[in-house]
Formats: structure tokens, C-alpha cells, sequence
């Protein structure tokens, strides 16, 4: 009788990891379809609004490193729609191409990662305060480093 027992505890762990570990990919493949319709050359602009929404949601329940590497590898998706204008239209250097990708998803990221570390610590209104300030200034300062 005990086998089965510890069968069944083992089979509804597993079960539990498998639906957090499904919720992640989700969030993130829905955050990452919305900024991937969101930004771009013709975005739809409510699209982006939304699409930190899935990512921030699921980040309290997992690690921070896991945090920020949700957060970046969303962000990193849904830019790859300027691929093709980046590569072949206005055609970038490798190594600013690299930047372009790699910067404004690792600003993500630690947006994700700094959301999670204030809410861990039960200080809610930073955590809401602190993505929204990461995100906007990273937005002013690619305004200002790209105007003439």
C-alpha cells in the first residue's frame, strides 16, 4: 500500500512541475507574441502595453535568474520582427545588429528581475513603480541617442 501512495505523490509533483513549467512557456510566448505584433515598423501600440502583463505575472513564482531570463528571452522573440529590415533593408553591421537585439531585451529582463526582487520583499508599490521607470527610461534614452 505504500508504494502506491508514494506513486501517487510522486505522479502529482511531477504534474505540478509540468503545469508551472508549462505557465512559463506560455507567459512567455504570449508576451513575446505581443511585442513581436507590438513593435516594429507598423505596431499596434495597445499590443505592446499589454505584453509585459503575462511575463510579470508569472515571474513571483520562479528564481530571479529564471525571472530575468523569461523576461529577456520574450523580449528577444517578439523584437525579431525587424530582422529582416535590420539585416537586409538598412543593413547593420553585425556587431550593432547584435546590440540592437541584445541591449533593450537585457533592459527587459532586469525590469522583470527588479519586479520580482520587490515583490519577494512585500514592497508592492516599488515593484510597480520600478518596471515602469526601467522601461520608460530605457525608451528616452534610445530617443536620445538615436535623434540628431
Amino acid at each position: 500500500m505504500k508504494v502506491y501512495s508514494e506513486l501517487g505523490a510522486n505522479t502529482r509533483e511531477f504534474s505540478l512541475k509540468f503545469y508551472n513549467f508549462f505557465l512559463v512557456i506560455a507567459a512567455g510566448l504570449v508576451s513575446a507574441a505581443l511585442l513581436y505584433f507590438g513593435t516594429g515598423l507598423h505596431p499596434i501600440w495597445w499590443l505592446l502595453w499589454l505584453a509585459s502583463v503575462p511575463v510579470l505575472a508569472i515571474a513571483p513564482r520562479l528564481h530571479g535568474g529564471a525571472a530575468f531570463l523569461l523576461g529577456f528571452i520574450a523580449w528577444l522573440i517578439g523584437e525579431m520582427n525587424q530582422w529582416n529590415y535590420v539585416r537586409h533593408q538598412i543593413e547593420l553591421p553585425p556587431q550593432i545588429i547584435i546590440l540592437y537585439f541584445l541591449v533593450p531585451a537585457v533592459v527587459f529582463g532586469l525590469g522583470v528581475l527588479f519586479m520580482h526582487s520587490f515583490l519577494k520583499r512585500g514592497w508592492f508599490f516599488l515593484a510597480a513603480l520600478c518596471f515602469s521607470c526601467l522601461l520608460g527610461g530605457m525608451r528616452i534614452s534610445e530617443r536620445a541617442c538615436v535623434a540628431p
